[in-house]
């Protein structure tokens, strides 16, 4: 019996330390990603003022630009302004937001000394971190739902915007105005009347800026227990309004864009929820500018490995993600089967 306790306890040490490792790689694989978007701010621009300089273009002009309430194009905003003052102004706001990721609600810097002590639910005390890891493991989902689709001829095509300031200038455009259009402007907004209607007060519209933080704390437990649902039902009305607009509003998408994008904005209505518009707009940000100011710069200095080199990390990153989500949910249904 002795023997047998033994063994157990070093299977049990072998385990933790398996998964310690495993979260120490997946916590330097995150790293690399948070430096590899940092880096964007300084290729999307390089790329394109220096690696095209021709692409800039004196008096070029870029509009009209649509404007997004309740999933639904409204009208466009202003009837054209120049590129070069729109892509400077969008890239100064997102350079915002990632730092707001980077310091909110915990610093990434204090997060990451917290490992030891609280593992890999340190990693979530972050919006940066969080979007990170929903932004990579989403990237290997949708890999293997294009893959299947385009197998059985399911084609998901592709906006055709050769132009490549103009591309990464309206792909910034959309991180921001797609999420005051598909997520403050539809969950927020029925998050706001819900408040209004427990009679919040005025400090209600701080929940746009972020819902699940501040339904909390202006609802008592049954009013936050109501708004909660009603909250994750307008998450996925969102989600498809989302999806079904990419190809409604003739992009270039074709229809097996629309399951990619629902199931995108199911994670962006997620992220806008727990972690407010700067997440909801970090994670749109990862899939429009943060991905094409790489393929920009591989493109303008005809070297394709720092877009591998960076691709590789966030599939790396994707499937560590995975897995220990996968794992987490597998030992929580051992460990308390009634509640599921």
């Amino acid at each position: 019996m002795a023997g047998t306790g033994v063994g157990k306890i070093g299977a049990s040490e072998q385990t933790g330390a398996f998964a310690y490792a495993l979260l120490i790689g997946y916590s330097a694989t995150v790293l690399i990603v948070a430096g590899l978007m940092f880096s964007s701010f300084i290729l999307g621009p390089l790329s394109i003022f220096f690696g095209s300089p021709e692409a800039v273009g004196v008096g070029r002009m870029v509009g009209p630009l649509p404007i997004f309430f309740f999933g639904i194009q409204l009208f466009v905003l202003p009837p054209s302004i120049p590129l070069v003052d729109a892509f400077l102004g969008l890239w100064i706001v997102l350079l915002i937001f990632y730092v707001l990721g980077v310091l909110s609600p915990t610093s990434i810097f204090r997060v990451m000394g917290r490992i030891d002590v609280r593992g890999g639910k340190a990693l979530l005390e972050n919006t940066l971190l969080v979007v990170i890891a929903s932004f990579s493991a989403l990237i290997v989902s949708l890999e293997g739902i294009e893959f299947v689709q385009t197998s059985v001829g399911i084609p998901t095509g592709d906006p055709a915007i050769g132009d490549p300031f103009l591309k990464i200038t309206l792909l910034s455009y959309a991180a921001i105005a797609e999420e005051l259009g598909f997520r403050v402007g539809i969950i927020g907004v029925i998050a706001l009347s819900l408040l209004v209607s427990f009679r919040a007060g005025p400090r209600s519209l701080m929940v746009l800026w972020h819902p699940n933080k501040y339904l909390r704390r202006f609802l008592n437990d049954i009013q936050y227990r109501y708004a909660s649902k009603v909250t994750w039902i307008m998450v996925i009305i969102s989600a498809i309004l989302f999806g079904g607009g990419h190809v409604l509003y003739g992009s270039g998408w074709e229809i097996g864009k629309v399951s990619l994008a629902t199931l995108s904005g199911l994670v962006l209505g997620w992220i806008y929820v727990r972690s407010g518009l700067v997440g909801a707009v970090l994670l749109h940000w990862s899939f429009n500018y943060f991905i094409a100011s790489y393929r920009n710069f591989a493109d303008a200095f005809a070297s394709d490995f720092i877009f591998q080199f960076m691709y590789t990390i966030i599939l790396l990153s994707g499937v560590f993600t995975l897995v220990l989500v996968l794992g987490a949910a597998f030992r929580v249904k051992r460990i308390k089967p009634l509640q599921f």
